[in-house]
């Protein structure tokens, strides 16, 4: 903000999921940068039609992935009602976040398998990778 007007993070929970599924995820972006600066101008179009700087990619592909990751983490914590209201509510800017957040499934339905989020990444790069194709 650039004056003195009050924030209001309301729910808080979305905040603390948002920011530390940033934590979790910034190594992603990191370790795929090549392949995902190939695929990046299918992320630089909001489900609006809006069209982004292609100076922002990172940002967006990083933004959206943060974005389902919310939704699914309010799904697990709070239900799956939770999680489909915040995902619709990213939806409206962000196109690929539904197809994105239910493949998040994998990823919950399958903690023994992936016992980290970044022993999930390969699978993530594929996704994203594929619908670009």
């Amino acid at each position: 903000m650039t004056d003195d007007s009050v924030v209001n993070f309301e729910p808080a929970i979305n905040v603390v999921a948002h920011e530390c599924s940033h934590i979790y995820l910034k190594n992603f972006l990191k370790q795929y940068h090549d392949r995902l600066f190939k695929i990046r101008s299918h992320f630089l179009t909001t489900s609006k039609g809006r069209k982004i700087a292609d100076d922002q990619w990172e940002n967006e592909i990083d933004e959206l992935v943060v974005r389902a990751c919310v939704a699914k983490i309010l799904s697990v914590k709070n239900g799956i009602l939770a999680g489909d209201e915040e995902v619709n509510n990213q939806a409206k800017r962000f196109k690929w976040v539904n197809d994105l957040y239910i493949f998040f499934d994998l990823y919950t339905q399958n903690r023994n398998q992936y016992k980290t989020i970044e022993d999930f990444y390969p699978e993530l790069i594929l996704f994203l990778e594929n619908k670009t194709s």
